[in-house]
């Protein structure tokens, strides 16, 4: 059996634990690969309610995280960064500026496209096969009891996400971003939306 909870902030190494091989593939000391991971994942985590996990009851071990923000909702990193990169060399500040840049603009263009009654899904991440649509299930059940949607998502070629077409999102947006943008290789992104109660 599986536990529904807000997200308990001492299971953010465990994330990083998950996300690490596929977000910091590139060449620099793993110690700094691995807060480059955290910071994508604090990026994605605002004050507010709307951040879950799900952990195995017996054992207590971490399975999944959804972490939501809707309109006005305030993310913290930037003074999680200050602690955190005094010792960065002048590439590695820019390549964490570059980072938020991207979160944040890609974050604005969801929100324009959004009511006040719409949620934004900002990270998601795994632990266990099979657990996931568990987590999507009770997170949108939650959501809908406090009066949400439409839950809007963006992603990018990175990404799975034509796993987001498959599964019954709509696609609303396509484009490309042109600084992650490399010898005319366009980095593509996407936002889609699905109702919750479709979810």
């Amino acid at each position: 059996m599986f536990k529904f909870e807000l997200f308990d902030i001492k299971n953010i190494p465990q994330i990083v634990d998950i996300v690490f091989p596929l977000w910091s593939d590139f060449d620099a000391p793993e110690t700094y690969r691995r807060l480059y991971s955290e910071l994508i994942i604090r990026s994605n985590l605002f004050e507010n309610d709307k951040r879950f996990q799900l952990t195995d009851n017996k054992t207590g071990e971490f399975l999944v995280s959804s972490f939501f923000m809707c309109k006005g909702d305030l993310c913290t990193v930037n003074s999680w960064v200050r602690q955190i990169n005094k010792d960065f060399t002048l590439q590695q500040k820019q390549a964490f500026d570059r980072c938020r840049s991207y979160i944040e603009l890609m974050d604005y263009k969801t929100q324009k496209l959004m009511n006040d009654d719409d949620i934004q899904l900002t990270l998601y991440v795994s632990n266990k096969k099979g657990c996931g649509s568990q987590m999507l299930k009770k997170s949108a059940k939650l959501l809908l009891s406090k009066g949400y949607k439409t839950l809007y998502l963006w992603t990018d070629c990175e990404c799975d996400w034509k796993w987001y077409a498959e599964h019954g999102f709509e696609m609303i947006y396509n484009g490309v971003c042109d600084m992650f943008t490399y010898k005319k290789q366009e980095f593509k992104t996407f936002i889609f939306k699905k109702n919750l109660l479709e979810i």
